[in-house]
């Protein structure tokens, strides 16, 4: 299951997960480059700007206003480098068939930052940007974490965010991009045993069984075992937003 965007038969594809395919194309992007921009490096950022406009153009964007302006070509990283500077130029003049031919026939990574920012882009069979859904989810749920638990040991294990304190684990989290249905819970019944192994297996004090947010889907949902007290098991929604106080 795959999210993000792509250049294949002369236009740019975009990807998302089935379960959020039913709303807006705006929201649709949102929500990609809200997980994308915490996970990513500070310089390869990019600026939300209402989301009307392609995926390809906020990355294209945010690759042009890194470029000095005007391109000098006396600068001694590009002189040095004519790859780069051709690699740029191509960028720049649209022609995206000479930036992916340029890109896939450069021996190592560039060093000029826009150069290096275009090259991730079309450095591959189908330029574009691309993850695993399952894997953004889990890095950004992941990020929110780390963030909001400063003082305890976080960390990623497997499909699974550990917390510990005081060398315990704490708790488990176990994100999972798929669509909850307060009303027909059985749609998750496999996370949920898989979670009741991970409590046996690990030790860990409980599991957070942790979806997307969606209308049908506002607020924790406990799991108890016949002979239990306290849920040990939670589905939790998850709000994908920039802010790390609204979950």
């Amino acid at each position: 299951m795959l999210v993000g965007f792509e250049f294949q038969n002369g236009e740019w594809i975009e990807r998302t997960p089935p379960m959020f395919r039913h709303l807006p194309r705006p929201q649709r992007r949102m929500l990609f480059l809200t997980q994308y921009n915490l996970c990513a490096e500070p310089d390869e950022r990019v600026l939300l700007k209402g989301c009307h406009q392609p995926l390809a153009e906020h990355f294209f964007d945010a690759i042009r206003q890194s470029i000095p302006k005007p391109l000098s070509p006396v600068s001694s990283r590009l002189v040095f480098c004519p790859r780069s500077s051709a690699l740029i130029h191509a960028f720049l003049s649209g022609d995206m068939h000479a930036a992916h031919a340029i890109a896939c026939n450069m021996a190592t990574l560039p060093s000029f930052e826009p150069a290096k920012r275009i090259y991730r882009l079309f450095a591959k069979e189908n330029p574009g940007m691309m993850f695993d859904a399952s894997g953004l989810f889990l890095q950004f749920v992941y990020e929110k974490i780390c963030k909001r638990n400063p003082d305890k040991n976080v960390y990623i294990e497997c499909d699974e965010i550990i917390i510990e304190e005081a060398g315990e684990r704490v708790l488990s989290v176990v994100p999972c991009v798929k669509r909850v249905d307060k009303n027909n819970p059985k749609g998750v019944e496999e996370e949920i045993s898989r979670a009741w192994k991970r409590l046996a297996q690990n030790g860990t004090r409980a599991v957070y069984l942790v979806f997307p947010r969606n209308a049908l889907f506002t607020r924790h949902i406990q799991v108890r075992q016949p002979h239990e007290q306290c849920a040990r098991v939670k589905l939790v929604p998850y709000i994908i937003s920039h802010s790390v106080k609204e979950q």
